[in-house]
């Protein structure tokens, strides 16, 4: 599946992702909205055309987030992100959350 563009599992009863997801280079999109059993998703720093990594509604944990433009957190059970965590956003347009930053 190197050519996969997009990865809709969207309101499924996933509970962890493989670790191979991570390396879908060509992923624009990864979309795991309403995925409230999924507790993990792999780094997706190797994914370097990454656009749109929608969390929504999940209950998530996140590692690394890469290129990622539009990070989507809304209803998601993540409330607080590490201070550590910001400058790897530097591509960041849309964050779709409430935050608390931890640090300091």
């Amino acid at each position: 599946m190197p050519a996969l563009k997009v990865l809709d599992l969207s309101w499924t009863k996933i509970k962890c992702l493989p670790s191979s997801t991570s390396n879908l280079k060509n992923l624009i999109a990864q979309l795991l909205r309403g995925c409230r059993e999924l507790e993990l998703v792999p780094s997706v720093a190797k994914m370097e055309e990454l656009r749109t990594l929608d969390l929504c509604e999940s209950g998530i944990r996140v590692g690394e987030i890469g290129k990622s433009k539009s990070f989507d957190l809304n209803g998601s059970e993540l409330r607080k992100l590490p201070l550590g965590v910001l400058p790897k956003l530097a591509h960041l347009q849309y964050l779709g959350s409430k935050l608390y930053v931890e640090g300091r």
